[in-house]
């Protein structure tokens, strides 16, 4: 028995190093196969990676195409409008692209052009010598794909938003209100890059703000503040424990709300430190009543960011008053 213990030794250990070998050979089998020059045809779009220019590349079978590349329109660098290029020449080698362009409107020169290529993407990496060197770097997907992808998540959150009205959610605990769960007769009040849900009554009036956009809520003999922007106050006055302090999730985004312990003294509010785009907002009320520092934690729970928000928040004017 014992001598027939290394032959048994050997025949597993051939058998284990076969078995590794058929492993490595299925791996190679499935690794992926790069693109042909015909893969790549067609519109490809997307952001640079610091978010300020948005790229449409234009790929062509005769290996000819388009680039046009702008700044989107909320921030200062959309002023200098569409750049255009056309492409003269783009070439495949394995996973990597090279293209060559000339400007072709309100665009200056590139040094060059490349890229690595993605299972459906392109990195390119654009630069030229000027200024001691520069280079910017789009990431780009196929145009189908993300329109596609788009409208179908677009209707998605349309037929949730639909049965969310016809079956509205019940609030439990620290559940956010929004307007399923508000207090039956609330309304939108609408501020521009965020809103509230408020009792019937509720205004929205602008201030003139310095670095910040500023404005106020009022209603119910009861005015509630805001600071939008990069320098809000984030309510460091508030401190336990003279203060009841939470965080909360409010519209998508972590919230720190402050009341004080007894009312009619200090600060009742809640900030976002930021809710895109490096931006926070602090909304808050002075000496409220215990009445009102009930009612002012509820409307904070309403409180909704829409769409994309700016890049610089720039207060636009106070309404002008009428001539008495």
């Amino acid at each position: 028995m014992r001598a027939r213990l290394p032959l048994l030794y050997s025949v597993l250990a051939f058998a284990v190093l076969m078995g590794a070998q058929a492993a490595r050979v299925a791996a190679q089998d499935k690794r992926a196969t790069p693109p042909s020059a015909k893969d790549l045809v067609g519109i490809w779009i997307g952001f640079d990676s610091d978010q300020l220019t948005f790229t449409r590349l234009d790929l062509r079978l005769d290996s000819t195409g388009f680039c046009a590349r702008v700044s989107p329109a909320d921030t200062i660098l959309h002023a200098q409008g569409v750049h255009v290029y056309r492409v003269t020449k783009w070439t495949v080698n394995g996973w990597n692209i090279e293209i060559q362009m000339l400007p072709e409107s309100n665009a200056t020169g590139v040094g060059y052009v490349k890229g690595r290529i993605g299972l459906a993407s392109i990195k390119l990496t654009i630069g030229g010598p000027e200024n001691g060197g520069w280079k910017e770097e789009p990431f780009l997907h196929p145009e189908p794909r993300i329109m596609t992808s788009n409208q179908e998540t677009r209707e998605g959150i349309e037929k949730a938003e639909k049965n969310a009205q016809t079956h509205p959610p019940q609030a439990s605990g620290g559940e956010s209100l929004n307007a399923g769960t508000a207090p039956l007769g609330w309304h939108k009040v609408d501020a521009g890059p965020f809103s509230i849900l408020a009792p019937p009554g509720w205004e929205f009036h602008q201030l003139t703000g310095v670095d910040s956009y500023v404005g106020e809520f009022v209603g119910d003999s009861l005015t509630l503040r805001f600071d939008f922007g990069r320098y809000s106050s984030s309510l460091k006055e508030a401190r336990k424990p003279a203060y009841v302090i939470t965080k909360e999730s409010i519209g998508g985004f972590r919230a720190k709300v402050a009341s004080p312990r007894g009312p009619g003294h200090g600060i009742t509010g809640v900030y976002f430190r930021d809710v895109g785009r490096s931006n926070a907002l602090c909304l808050f009320g002075q000496d409220l009543t215990s009445t009102q520092q009930e009612l002012a934690p509820k409307i904070f729970k309403t409180i909704r960011f829409g769409g994309t928000l700016p890049r610089f928040v720039i207060p636009p004017p106070p309404p002008a008053t009428k001539n008495q």
